[in-house]
C-alpha cells in the first residue's frame, strides 16, 4: 500500500536500507560475481581470436571498430550497471585476444598512426 505522504515513504525506505545495507550489499555482490563469471566463460568459449590461448586470466575483449565518444569503455567495466543484453550488443563489437595479441594489434595501430604522421614531414 503506498503512502499517502511522500516524505514519509522515503524516510521509511531509508530507514529500510540503512537497517538491511549488510543484506542489500551481500545481494549486489552475488549479482556481480555471477554477471562475472557469465562473461569470463563467454571469453573462455571464444578464446583468442589469433592464437591458441583459452585460459580466462589471459583473455581480453578488443574492440573492432573505432569507439567515440568513452574510450575508457571496457566490457569487464559494464559488469557493474549494464544488463546481460546490453553488454552482449558492445561485445559484438569485440573479438577476443590474449593479452600479448591485444597488446601486438595496438601496437600496430599505433604504428601506423607513426607512419601515417612520418608522411606528412
Amino acid at each position: 500500500m503506498p503512502y499517502k505522504n511522500s516524505e514519509k515513504q522515503k524516510e521509511s525506505q531509508r530507514n529500510h536500507y540503512l537497517n538491511n545495507k549488510e543484506a542489500y550489499h551481500l545481494r549486489t555482490n552475488k549479482h556481480k560475481k555471477l554477471k562475472r563469471a557469465w562473461l569470463n566463460g563467454i571469453k573462455t568459449d571464444l578464446g583468442c581470436a589469433k592464437c591458441e590461448e583459452k585460459r580466462t586470466p589471459c583473455l581480453e575483449f578488443h574492440h573492432t571498430e573505432a569507439r567515440k565518444g568513452n574510450q575508457e569503455l571496457r566490457i569487464s567495466y559494464l559488469v557493474r550497471s549494464w544488463s546481460r543484453e546490453r553488454i552482449l550488443e558492445e561485445i559484438k563489437k569485440c573479438i577476443v585476444l590474449c593479452r600479448n595479441c591485444h597488446a601486438l594489434e595496438h601496437w600496430d595501430e599505433e604504428k601506423q598512426d607513426f607512419n601515417k604522421l612520418q608522411d606528412c614531414l
